[in-house]
């Protein structure tokens, strides 16, 4: 991909994530997605087919700079500094289902060696697959509730509250 298709993009990811901040995904059209982002609806589908794709896309990105991180306070930090991108991703819900996952398995960490199949490996499965499915929904409803104050109410005891139900406050 050239340098040009590459700005393209990024110029159209961050006017998406901008015009989220302001309303509902819902409610934003191509049309205004290529006027905040001064471009012309060409350049727009020639990157993209909807506006479903670039919020794919962004999930994509996401979920690859979050990989790697332990489960613990400034991961959970590190989602109120993300501002409104992960609040169009957790709005859309397309998200939800990898970034769920990928919380199950830090919630699970060393425990996840027992056996495949065996009583303890579908326990801790059903465990942190309802942690993590938890957590998520927090986020989802956090942003339905408090809209572009999202991240005011983020605040340290919602982080604790998330850490306790992911089981991570005592391992800090």
């Amino acid at each position: 991909m050239d340098k040009r298709n590459l700005r393209s993009k990024k110029t159209i990811k961050d006017a998406l994530i901008l015009l989220s901040s302001k309303k509902a995904f819902i409610d934003i059209s191509v049309h205004d997605l290529c006027r905040e982002a001064g471009i012309s609806r060409s350049t727009f589908y020639n990157n993209y087919h909807s506006l479903n794709d670039v919020v794919a896309e962004i999930s994509s990105e996401y979920m690859e700079k979050i990989r790697g991180k332990n489960l613990n306070r400034e991961f959970f930090e590190s989602l109120t500094r993300d501002g409104n991108e992960l609040k169009l991703l957790v709005e859309t819900g397309v998200f939800g289902r990898e970034f769920s996952f990928y919380l199950k398995d830090l919630m699970a960490g060393d425990n996840s060696k027992a056996e495949r199949g065996t009583r303890d490996d579908v326990l801790l499965n059903i465990k942190t697959l309802y942690h993590a499915f938890g957590v998520f929904g927090v986020l989802q409803n956090l942003s339905r509730m408090y809209g572009s104050n999202y991240y005011e109410a983020f605040r340290a005891e919602t982080i604790d509250t998330l850490m306790e139900l992911s089981g991570t406050l005592s391992k800090e």
